[in-house]
């Protein structure tokens, strides 16, 4: 193989890669609402979830999910209660934690930088360690996301905020959002309710 056809592999191979980043999945909920994958068992709050309505993204409310009943799904979106019949939702994209692909970027990274030691092979090993990791990288950015259809009320109920439906006397303009710790653009520190207090 000659050195031409080596350095197209490998711009092939990062282009592949390119792809396959951006194919990561990212949640709609606010940086730092989501628990860690080792937190969501014992995370109080519901799931973040996205109604699929029909029409796009954007137009799609999204929000913490409160309670799944017979015919209406109740989230808390923006500091505000809303409730949508389920006949008017297609699918619920629900994401229970924030996926972590830090570890595998890492990996990535001290495989790619391993490559030096591989001579002329580098052309073939460090592309082949970026297209492995970025597919790897993508696929682990899809946990903690499902895809549920309205008529699932058992999958819907085991990741809201109140399982049962809503409490007995329970004034629903009361509720408050989940308090995360989110950084100023001067790097101080403030506290806020993503979805309002």
């Amino acid at each position: 193989m000659c050195a031409r056809d080596r350095i197209i592999r490998s711009r092939w191979s990062v282009v592949l890669a390119a792809v396959a980043l951006a194919g990561c999945a990212h949640p709609p909920s606010p940086a730092g609402w989501l628990p860690g994958p080792r937190d969501a068992p014992t995370d109080a709050f519901g799931a973040w979830v996205r109604l699929d309505l029909g029409g796009t993204k954007a137009a799609n409310p999204s929000g913490e999910l409160l309670v799944a009943e017979t015919d209406s799904i109740w989230i808390l979106s923006q500091g505000r209660v809303n409730g949508r019949a389920l006949a008017s939702v297609q699918r619920v994209e629900m994401w229970t934690y924030a996926p972590t692909s830090d570890g595998l970027v890492g990996w990535t990274l001290l495989g790619v930088l391993s490559t030096v030691s591989h001579g002329y092979y580098l052309a073939l090993s460090a592309p082949a360690w970026i297209l492995v990791g970025a597919v790897a990288s993508a696929v682990e950015s899809r946990t903690g996301r499902e895809f549920l259809v309205p008529s699932d009320l058992d999958g819907l109920r085991a990741r809201a905020r109140f399982p049962s439906g809503w409490p007995p006397d329970f004034d629903r303009r009361t509720i408050a959002g989940k308090r995360v710790e989110v950084r100023a653009p001067h790097d101080g520190r403030l506290d806020a309710w993503p979805g309002g207090p």
